[in-house]
């Protein structure tokens, strides 16, 4: 029995319908993969995010540090009376300015005067009878020791009549110093005793202000740094003063430096007790970069910009210093002629293509915060 022979033919046949179907699956593929990548060729990228654009700047800054301070007089005291007796006269105005040495309080003199006219007739007649024994001493015909009994009486009664004249000077109470008097506290007619109020002066031009600053601050401020104050109480006045001293003791339990400043105070507008805002200068930076604050983000504690170069907006963390109104500093992540987005910042993203679009004219520039005064360099 023979084998039966193969078909050539039919598979040749075969083999080139096979080598079609896949040449025609691996072309349909190929057309697959690729066709996404030509859809996305087509497409047209998205326009720049228009924005508003400012400009970092490099300007002459003074550091501040802020702190709270109180307003107290530069002297102040409640005059008292030293000696007992009733009072005679208050030719005063409550709340009036005086002069130092003006009169205030008049107590009766009476008994301090008969005090003082006993005590210096005594002395009269003591150095009379000192003169008379002490020529008869000389000639022979008085002891010595009476010269000596009669000098030391002599003293006594003239050390007497010196206190009697100070009691008596005691009875007229006079301004020791020029400034602002309070209330009064006693009346004609009352009977004071050693130590009983009469009336409170203050000196109030020019005027001490009082604050605490953070230790870590306090090696900032010098003596004769420019002080700027404000207050609730007074809107739109900025009081303007100098450092007079920097306590060299630090508070161990509120960690805090006591600074005193001293401020003119002609028109008598400030008064003691009043709590007032205070920016003390600090260091001067010359060439400090600056931005509007509504270019700065802060999201947490991170702080950032978006910086643009040649038209693609980077997210930049940078780290603020000073704080003004309308203008912040920038201590690191930008240099002065960067530009930084100012407006358009609500949903850009690092790396958007962006364009300068004109500044919206209902909003304001920002204007360069003035500069305080001189500061006072150690």
């Amino acid at each position: 029995m023979t084998d039966p022979q193969p078909d050539h033919g039919r598979v040749r046949r075969g083999a080139a319908l096979a080598g079609g179907v896949a040449i025609l699956a691996a072309a349909g593929l190929g057309a697959w993969l690729l066709w996404p990548a030509a859809e996305q060729q087509a497409a047209p990228a998205p326009p720049p995010t228009p924005v508003v654009l400012a400009t970092a700047q490099s300007t002459r800054l003074v550091r501040e540090v802020p702190a709270l301070g109180t307003i107290l007089a530069t002297s102040s005291v409640r005059l008292a009376a030293e000696i007992t007796g009733r009072v005679t006269s208050l030719p005063f105005e409550e709340g009036a300015e005086v002069a130092e040495g003006e009169l205030l309080v008049t107590l009766d003199p009476g008994p301090a005067e008969a005090e003082f006219r006993a005590a210096q007739a005594e002395a009269a007649e003591l150095e009379q009878q000192l003169s008379r024994s002490s020529r008869l001493a000389r000639g022979g015909f008085a002891p010595r020791g009476d010269v000596a009994d009669l000098r030391q009486r002599l003293a006594g009664a003239e050390a007497r009549a010196a206190a009697a004249e100070s009691r008596l000077s005691q009875s007229r109470i006079l301004a020791p110093f020029a400034g602002r008097l309070g209330l009064k506290e006693v009346s004609i007619g009352t009977l004071v005793q050693p130590g009983t109020p009469l009336v409170a002066l203050d000196a109030v031009d020019p005027i001490d202000l009082r604050l605490a600053v953070p230790e870590r601050d306090a090696a900032r401020i010098a003596e004769g740094a420019a002080v700027q104050a404000t207050s609730t109480a007074i809107p739109g006045r900025v009081f303007e003063g100098r450092v007079r001293i920097v306590v060299p003791r630090v508070d161990p339990v509120l960690r805090t430096v006591q600074v005193e400043a001293r401020l003119p105070n002609e028109d008598r507008a400030l008064r003691p007790g009043m709590l007032m805002q205070v920016r003390v200068a600090a260091e001067v930076v010359e060439q400090a970069v600056t931005v509007p604050p509504r270019a700065v983000v802060l999201q947490g504690p991170e702080h950032f910009v978006f910086r643009v170069a040649d038209g693609i907006a980077q997210r930049t963390p940078v780290r603020i210093g000073q704080r003004l109104p309308q203008r912040m500093e920038i201590q690191e992540g930008l240099a002065a002629g960067d530009q930084v987005v100012l407006e358009g910042l609500q949903g850009l993203q690092d790396g958007a293509r962006v364009q300068a679009a004109p500044a919206d004219p209902a909003t304001p520039a920002a204007e360069p915060e003035p500069v305080p005064g001189p500061v006072a360099r150690r």
